[in-house]
């Protein structure tokens, strides 16, 4: 049986995918022979018209924008449609943060234009969140952070968040503890409701073995997704900085262009166990205060694959590269160098131990 209902479930889907919303199957007969162990399966399937979108209606939301959450979805009335599309539509919902559930259901019959009419419904979170944390070491001393967070800042899911930390309380002095606080803001849907506007100010002062370094950091920048696996964005950042290395002091105004493309089809952003991520990163930076010129270039590649049918036991593997070019080392801030060293790159030595 489970076959069959599998069987089904891939015609009804073919079928939706050629944009035919109704398709169902409205009969079955299976015929069973016992002396071959065999089932002679006959299925009757409506396969209905090719439709386009209707009217896109949504219920439950109460402080988020109703408006703004039918825009959000992308189905534009008249435009065919597509399963793929109502799936993309779902994940972009969820991918706001401001709903719990979100479900999008297909009405039972074409409307007068021959579209099909498209139900949302959708449960939301509570908007304001925070937090408190702390870690301790025997090496790294009593590290404490906080945050606090809104979701639906003016009701069409712009977020903002707030956060601090400090860290290295015991084990250092005073004046070597690490600090680190940040505004970030986030608008979706600025140039269609695939993209999302962002801008922040962060401050830092930390002493790794390598430097010392004191920053303030302003970026704004816009990020699209161009299908649910491809992700592009870019920025303008303006970076001062105090550094202290083995090159002596030095001051830093660094203006900058991140560029990021990311391709993502991993089974699942948090467990993988199939799939593949890519991320191609370039920054042209010039230093206005010092007039050096540089791009820093990095890719990056991760694979997963699962060894047996639970997935109990997964291979994966993990590629980066990376150049600066344009200036020298000593041109360069010492907190844009390549390190390794740690459990995110090379185990066994210390972080910015390479």
């Amino acid at each position: 049986s489970g076959a069959v209902l599998k069987a089904e479930a891939s015609i009804v889907r073919a079928l939706k995918e050629e944009g035919r919303p109704l398709a169902k199957v409205t009969a079955r007969e299976i015929v069973a022979d016992h002396a071959t162990s065999t089932l002679d399966v006959t299925l009757t399937v409506a396969a209905g018209p090719i439709a386009g979108y209707g009217d896109t209606t949504v219920e439950g939301t109460e402080k988020v924008d109703r408006d703004f959450t039918e825009y959000m979805t992308g189905l534009k009335r008249g435009r065919q449609y597509s399963p793929e599309e109502i799936d993309e539509a779902r994940d972009r919902l969820l991918g706001l943060e401001v709903f719990n559930s979100v479900t999008l259901k297909e009405a039972d019959g074409l409307d007068a234009d021959g579209n099909i009419p498209i139900g949302v419904e959708v449960s939301e979170r509570k908007p304001r969140y925070f937090g408190l944390g702390g870690t301790f070491s025997n090496t790294e001393g009593l590290g404490l952070e906080g945050y606090w967070g809104h979701r639906n800042l003016f009701g069409r899911a712009e977020k903002l968040r707030i956060e601090g930390a400090i860290s290295g309380i015991g084990s250092n002095e005073l004046t070597e503890l690490n600090y680190n606080a940040g505004i970030m803001f986030e608008k979706p849907g600025v140039v269609g409701p695939a993209s999302k506007f962002f801008a922040g100010v962060s401050t830092v002062l930390e002493h790794p073995d390598a430097y010392d370094h004191f920053s303030v950091k302003g970026n704004t920048g816009l990020s699209y997704e161009l299908d649910r696996q491809q992700t592009v964005s870019a920025e303008v950042a303006l970076d001062y900085s105090k550094i202290t290395d083995s090159f002596g002091k030095h001051t830093y105004l660094i203006a900058s262009v991140p560029l990021r493309y990311v391709f993502d089809n991993r089974d699942s952003r948090l467990n993988p166990t199939t799939g593949f991520r890519a991320l191609a990163y370039a920054e042209p930076s010039y230093d206005i205060l010092n007039g050096a010129a540089f791009v820093k270039l990095r890719g990056e590649g991760s694979a997963y694959q699962s060894l047996d049918a639970a997935s109990k036991f997964v291979l994966a593997e993990r590629v980066a590269i990376g150049s600066i070019i344009g200036a020298g080392l000593q041109d360069v801030p010492a907190d844009r160098r390549f390190y390794s060293g740690g459990g995110g790159s090379v185990r066994g030595y210390a972080y910015q131990g390479i």
